[in-house]
């Protein structure tokens, strides 16, 4: 949707060749989101977006979410305007062996944002 509405969207994804759609204001990155030259960080600034708080991001990156997110620096992470990441199986936290790191993904994002649970 953001694409049609003529935002250039940012996709990364080390495991896949391509997207599954297409669109002219796609811009494939066949590189996985990490902690290290990976990073949102880096990321921003590859793309010229460091001066800027109003992008989105949608993260889908089992489970390297739960590093990368902690690790990214606050002032990073107010950058974005708004930030969708699907935490699953968040009703088994209790019995989930990485609750640690679920709690520090939930921890660091609310430094910044006001976090939904759906």
């Amino acid at each position: 949707m953001l694409a049609r509405r003529g935002h250039v969207v940012n996709m990364y994804d080390g495991t896949a060749e391509e997207p599954t759609k297409t669109h002219p204001n796609f811009r494939f990155h066949k590189q996985t989101i990490d902690t290290g030259e990976g990073g949102l960080e880096n990321i921003i600034t590859k793309n010229g977006h460091s001066v800027r708080d109003d992008s989105f991001v949608q993260m889908d990156i089992e489970p390297a979410k739960y590093e990368v997110t902690p690790a990214t620096p606050p002032d990073v992470l107010d950058q974005f305007k708004q930030i969708v990441i699907e935490i699953p199986w968040l009703s088994h936290l209790v019995n989930s062996s990485i609750l640690e790191r679920k709690l520090a993904t939930l921890k660091a994002l609310r430094r910044s944002h006001d976090v939904t649970l759906r």
